[in-house]
């Protein structure tokens, strides 16, 4: 059998291969998103990590960095706003030194418990703060990663380089973020659980256990902090519209 091929094929085949080679690498191949955290390959939150990428393997390869081996502890915010990192674990109050308003969500007590945190984050109010921050900094922040007990209430958020969110496009973005929010709730769930399994084996073992008075002390460390130069960066009324989000 012949083959021809005349000088109008073989440009038509020139062209195409040379846009294929052109094609940016998220048209091409899998992404990888690298993420950076503090925490141990032991922590909840590792497993909440492993999950996150089991349901988005099909888009994306989530390649973790834990016990802050990628970059340090503080330092992964600016790695997110630099395009050196695609997703980051990043602290409250790491976002409070560039955008002070923050340093409210990072005050003592504020928060009643982690269905408080969730709350706040899916209300407009958190909405409202978290575009705040996404467009001082150009960072996109997915949700709160939860770490505290029932009693002491502690979080951080989930970032991701904005570069990398606008590149997914819309419908890989619903799906990304439907998995995001299962992993947040799971790591929720399993930190309480695990609280209960504690408390429950002290029991067991004779320990008399003591609820403190958290009225007392919110009441007290919100006085402090209302009276604090922090406070001069929030906006007015902004605390007692978080405390009144049920």
């Amino acid at each position: 059998m012949n083959f021809r091929i005349d000088r109008r094929s073989a440009l038509m085949t020139s062209a195409a291969l040379a846009a294929s080679t052109m094609m940016p690498a998220w048209a091409q191949d899998k992404p990888t998103l690298r993420f950076a955290a503090v925490f141990s390959d032991k922590d909840i939150r590792a497993d909440m990590m492993r999950m996150l990428a089991k349901d988005v393997e099909g888009d994306f390869k989530i390649e973790p960095f834990l016990g802050g081996t990628l970059f340090k502890q503080g330092t992964e915010l600016v790695a997110l706003q630099r395009d050196n990192l695609e997703l980051g674990n990043v602290g409250p109050q790491d976002i409070s030194k560039q955008v002070p308003a923050w340093s409210v969500l990072t005050s003592a007590y504020t928060f009643r418990d982690a269905n408080h945190v969730l709350a706040f984050f899916a209300s407009p109010l958190g909405a409202e703060m978290k575009k705040q921050a996404e467009d001082q900094l150009k960072i996109k922040i997915l949700g709160p990663t939860f770490y505290g007990t029932s009693h002491l209430v502690a979080f951080d958020v989930l970032c991701m380089n904005l570069k990398t969110w606008d590149a997914m496009g819309p419908v890989k973005r619903n799906n990304f973020m439907a998995a995001v929010d299962k992993a947040l709730g799971w790591s929720v769930n399993e930190h309480l659980k695990r609280e209960a399994e504690l408390v429950d084996g002290f029991k067991e073992q004779g320990l008399e256990i003591n609820t403190p008075d958290i009225a007392a002390f919110r009441t007290y460390a919100q006085k402090v902090y209302l009276a604090s130069d922090e406070a001069k960066s929030w906006a007015p009324g902004i605390l007692d519209k978080i405390l009144a989000i049920k």
